[in-house]
């Protein structure tokens, strides 16, 4: 609520801020299948890899409690 007051002073309203704005960011690994080639076998093989994956749309509540608890 003082936030919220804060930020009309400014000429922000708080409810036309995108939700990253509101909530923050989550950034988190995530696994993806890669191909590539093993010249030592002359083989095409399939290996795991992990990327940063940046979620823009934090969900609220349990959903939260429930995708942190997934990620751990």
């Amino acid at each position: 609520m003082l936030i919220e007051r804060r930020l009309h002073a400014h000429g922000i309203d708080y409810n036309e801020l995108p939700s990253w704005q509101k909530r923050g960011i989550g950034l988190y690994w995530v696994e993806y299948e890669k191909q590539g080639f093993n010249p030592q076998k002359n083989l095409t093989e399939t290996t795991l890899r992990r990327k940063v994956h940046v979620d823009m749309e934090l969900p609220l509540s349990k959903r939260y409690t429930d995708k942190i608890a997934a990620l751990l």
